[in-house]
């Protein structure tokens, strides 16, 4: 669990922390899908809302410091083949 330093309000919810879990097939998809229509930046965006399951919205409201914390951890929950900005990855 990644503790935001501001939480972040959407449709009547407030997240103040987030879970990753294990990266599943539908996950890169979605990274690689979000790469395509909007380049790297919009890969991990889509990935970590994907990991966390929440809504893209969420992942968008938060702060730059907390997206930083959030996509410092992404490698512990990718295969390292597939982790975003490798050649295999989203």
């Amino acid at each position: 669990m990644i503790t935001l330093s501001t939480p972040v309000a959407y449709n009547g919810k407030s997240y103040a922390a987030l879970t990753l879990r294990k990266a599943k097939v539908k996950d890169l998809e979605a990274a690689e899908s979000a790469r395509r229509d909007g380049g790297d930046f919009a890969a991990v965006v889509a990935l970590i809302a994907s990991l966390a399951d929440v809504p893209l919205a969420v992942v968008r409201e938060m702060d730059a410091e907390d997206l930083n914390l959030m996509s410092g951890a992404l490698p512990d929950f990718l295969p390292s083949s597939t982790a975003p900005g490798t050649a295999g990855g989203a």
